[in-house]
């Protein structure tokens, strides 16, 4: 996976999605760069409610996360995801 800003100027569509976490059945985190020390990581954040993002996301803060709406949920890591480009994920 590519380290934090290695793919600034490249068009989101076709930035690799390398990983996805996901909680419940509307949100997801497509991640396509990370800080290996730190694992801060960048990506494409929709919470289900209607205003996705890319933005940053500690995997610390990720796997401590828990929502409530619409029942709980705890965010996974997606062990069937295969890399594939944003613009191939359908979001």
């Amino acid at each position: 996976m590519p380290r934090l800003y290695a793919t600034d100027g490249k068009p989101f569509a076709q930035k690799v999605i390398h990983l996805r976490y996901f909680a419940g059945s509307s949100a997801q985190w497509l991640i396509a760069e990370a800080d290996p020390a730190s694992w801060v990581m960048f990506g494409w954040c929709d919470l289900g409610l209607g205003m996705p993002e890319w933005g940053y996301v500690s995997l610390h803060e990720l796997a401590g996360l828990r929502l409530s709406v619409p029942y709980p949920a705890f965010a996974e890591r997606d062990l069937y995801w295969s890399p594939r480009t944003f613009g191939e994920c359908g979001v």
